[in-house]
């Protein structure tokens, strides 16, 4: 069932995957086989909460996992920039 709803998401065009199960916080290994599924289907951003924000309450891991997700793109590419423009001058 999650390589499907994954592979019709990949399909789609998304690449960014916030993965975030109810009881992460002790059941880790769970999103890690889903961040797994999502790695092997070509995911280029994979998120998951109990790296984020391990604690138990869903909501705090679900919202702050979603705005990592979605800022990760932005991050990278602002901080590239940011790198490069310290390389001296050749």
């Amino acid at each position: 069932m999650v390589n499907k709803k994954l592979k019709d998401c990949y399909d789609l065009g998304y690449r960014g995957v916030a993965i975030c199960l109810l009881h992460s916080y002790a059941f880790y290994e769970h999103e890690e086989r889903v961040a797994g599924i999502a790695q092997r289907i070509g995911f280029t951003n994979i998120v998951a909460s109990h790296e984020t924000v391990p604690v138990i309450k869903a909501y705090p891991r679900a919202s702050t996992t979603c705005v990592e997700t979605y800022l990760n793109p932005t991050m990278q590419g602002y901080f590239k920039k940011f790198i490069d423009g310290l390389q001296p001058w050749n």
